[in-house]
């Protein structure tokens, strides 16, 4: 293949400003990329591959320098190859389509489902993007520059941003865009760094979610001391398993589950069995050191997190009579209680009223109830019109997770 050579001094310094130009150009476009837009993937790669405990502080450190280091390696076979080959004026820009599609590549991992240090990568796309950069390069060098083009700058700008333009969608293209993984990852950072206002904020107007988001939105209400009040707010809530996060190794990003833990005062190693049982047994083994005043377990503010998520898991199983059975060893009936346990306590009155005699009461949470009971019963032959106007007139309460969820 014949090398082509500029012939005018003007289209030398022409080829020059182009190509810091577009240098400059992917260097701050990377750097938004990694440290912007994919910060929370690059911090979870350096922080799984580091071997050291991670602080609040390291992980934005993991942020800046694995972002730094990712654009300086996608920056070197750009240079190789307008080192290497001789590119016509407007198609300069033809030299970083390679380093565009390795900018996707280091982002476009997930975390695997089996091993959290295990990573999936888009393989097909980012070779069939490799193969049409290649040929891009290959045919720009068959393009013979006229010996008495030395226009203007002006002149190869535009060919040049739409070509970058392009590089920039092939590296959307491969890059990880779930945003799932995304809204964990981010709620995960905002646990570990103990900020725990931000999490209630992301997720607003969100329906995408799974377990692990679940379980941090729960965690931040019990750190906010919003628990268990608002707990029926969350959406997607399904069974008392919804208060962990999954089982999987996939789960230790940033070490959210050691948040909760640490929170709980509790850790499941080696337990196999259900979350209320595990809540069970961890409270049996706290209870030796509680104190007892008129057969109420005394708890000091530490316990009471783990006290909230016991009882809450047996109301996400609907399980009112163990609920009902374990409340007065934790709550003195005799004292207001906490707005979800009264509309629980409600239900149970209503569904078995000769084993409710002499249990709390709450006039107003009672006369609520009965309200809800009659807007129910005006739909009695439309369910969904029934469901739509509970969710909307009782937003988070009990009642509506229990009939409607």
């Amino acid at each position: 293949m014949a090398q082509m050579k500029y012939h005018f001094k003007s289209t030398q310094r022409n080829a020059s400003i182009i190509s810091i130009a577009c240098l400059l150009f992917f260097v701050v476009y990377s750097l938004y990329f990694f440290i912007g837009y994919q910060s929370d993937l690059v911090a979870l790669s350096r922080f799984l591959e580091s071997s050291e405990p991670s602080t609040p502080e390291s992980l934005l450190s993991h942020a800046w320098w694995g972002g730094l280091i990712s654009a300086i390696l996608c920056l070197v076979p750009a240079i190789l190859l307008l080192r290497c080959l001789h590119f016509p004026l407007r198609f300069k820009a033809l030299a970083l389509l390679p380093s565009f599609v390795v900018l996707g590549l280091i982002t476009g991992m997930s975390p695997s489902t089996v091993n959290a240090s295990e990573i999936s990568i888009p393989l097909v796309s980012t070779i069939a993007l490799t193969i049409v950069s290649l040929i891009a390069i290959f045919l720009s060098q068959l393009f013979h520059e006229d010996k008495g083009e030395h226009g203007p700058l002006t002149n190869y700008l535009s060919p040049n941003i739409f070509i970058l333009c392009i590089g920039a969608f092939f590296s959307i293209s491969i890059t990880n865009t779930d945003r799932e993984l995304h809204l964990q990852l981010e709620a995960a950072r905002q646990a570990f760094k103990g900020n725990y206002e931000a999490i209630g904020e992301i997720f607003v107007g969100e329906t995408t979610t799974n377990t692990n988001i679940t379980a941090l939105q729960i965690l931040a209400l019990s750190k906010r001391g919003e628990m268990p009040e608002r707990l029926f707010e969350i959406d997607h809530l399904a069974g008392s398993f919804s208060l962990m996060p999954d089982s999987t190794p996939s789960s230790l990003l940033y070490q959210s589950p050691h948040v909760l833990y640490s929170h709980l005062r509790a850790v499941p190693i080696g337990f196999k069995g259900d979350v209320t049982t595990f809540l069970e047994k961890a409270l049996e083994r706290k209870k030796s050191v509680m104190r007892i005043e008129s057969g109420v377990y005394r708890y000091c503010r530490h316990q009471k997190p783990l006290v909230d998520y016991y009882l809450c898991a047996l109301l996400l199983d609907r399980n009112l009579t163990r609920f009902v059975a374990e409340l007065p060893q934790y709550y003195n009936l005799s004292l207001p209680l906490p707005r979800l346990y009264a509309e629980a306590i409600a239900i149970y009155r209503t569904s078995l009223p000769s084993e409710a005699q002499g249990l709390y009461t709450d006039e107003l949470t009672d006369s609520l109830f009965n309200q809800y009971q009659t807007l129910r019963s005006s739909y009695p032959d439309n369910a969904m019109i029934q469901r739509k106007e509970a969710l909307r007139a009782y937003k988070g309460s009990y009642w509506n997770y229990y009939f409607f969820r």
